[in-house]
C-alpha cells in the first residue's frame, strides 16, 4: 500500500457525534425525556439513517441526506409512539446542522495539518450545508483542504460510486492507494478498500475488527484520531 498523500475523513460518527452531544441534548429538551432516554432515541435515529441509505442504494434510488434524516426521525418517533408538535420536531431535526465534535477530532486534525505532504478531505453522506455548518461551528472546517459529499454521485457509502467519485474529484483514479479513508465505520472502511484505497479504522471502543462478510481488513487500526498522524508518519 502506498504512502497516503490524501486522508479522506468520514464526518458523521468519526469527526462528529451522532447519538450523543447536541443531538441527545436537543431530544431531551424538546421531547421532554431523560438524557438516558434521549441517547437511546438518538441511537435509533442513527440506526435508521443507515438502514435508509442502504435501502436507497439497493433500490437504485436517491434522496438527499436532509430527507433521510427527517424521515428516519419520523420513523423512530412513530415506533416509540412519541407525538411531537411541528416546532419541536423541527428543533430536534435542526440539531443535525450543529453536531458536536468528537473529543479527539480537533487535536487529531491539527496534528495532521503539521504534516506538509498530507491533505485532508472531508468525505460524507451528509449534505454540504449540513456538514460544513457543524464543522464550522466546531472549528474543524478550516483544517480541511477539500470536501466531497454523496450528493455529487447520488449514492451513499459503501456503494462503489461514492469512493470512485471521490478519487476522480481528487485526480487520483489511477493512484487510489494514495488516498486513505479515516473512519469509525467498518462498512465504510470495507467500501474504501474495495475501491483500492487505504483505510484507517478508528476503533474507539477497542473491540477489534470483527467483520466477516469480505476478506477486507483495515490498512491500520487506531483507538483515537490523535494517533492518525503517528500512523501516517510511520508510512513515509
Amino acid at each position: 500500500m502506498s504512502t497516503p498523500t490524501v486522508l479522506a475523513f468520514d464526518v458523521l460518527g468519526t469527526l462528529l457525534q451522532l447519538s450523543t452531544g447536541s443531538t441527545a441534548n436537543a431530544i431531551q429538551k424538546h421531547l421532554h425525556v431523560s438524557l438516558e432516554r434521549a441517547k437511546e432515541i438518538a441511537a435509533e435515529w442513527e440506526y435508521y439513517q443507515t438502514i435508509y441509505t442502504f435501502r436507497l442504494n439497493s433500490m437504485g434510488e436517491y434522496q438527499s441526506y436532509d430527507e433521510v434524516a427527517r424521515k428516519s426521525l419520523q420513523h423512530v418517533l412513530l415506533d416509540n409512539n412519541i407525538a411531537v408538535e411541528e416546532t419541536a420536531f423541527a428543533a430536534v431535526l435542526q440539531s443535525y446542522w450543529k453536531l458536536s465534535s468528537q473529543s479527539d477530532a480537533l487535536d487529531g486534525l491539527k496534528a495532521l495539518n503539521d504534516l506538509q505532504d498530507v491533505k485532508i478531505v472531508f468525505f460524507s453522506n451528509g449534505t454540504e450545508k449540513m456538514i460544513t455548518s457543524s464543522l464550522g461551528a466546531e472549528s474543524l472546517l478550516p483544517l480541511g483542504h477539500k470536501w466531497f459529499f454523496a450528493d455529487s454521485v447520488r449514492k451513499y457509502k459503501p456503494a462503489p460510486e461514492i469512493y470512485h467519485g471521490l478519487l476522480t474529484h481528487l485526480g487520483k483514479s489511477e493512484q487510489p492507494g494514495q488516498v486513505w479513508l479515516v473512519s469509525s465505520s467498518s462498512y465504510d472502511v470495507q467500501g474504501a478498500l474495495h475501491a483500492g484505497m487505504g483505510a484507517i479504522w478508528v476503533d474507539r471502543e477497542g473491540k477489534g475488527w470483527t467483520e466477516q462478510l469480505f476478506d477486507l481488513k483495515p490498512t491500520k487500526i487506531v483507538r483515537s484520531l490523535e494517533e492518525v498522524a503517528v500512523v501516517v508518519k510511520a508510512t513515509s
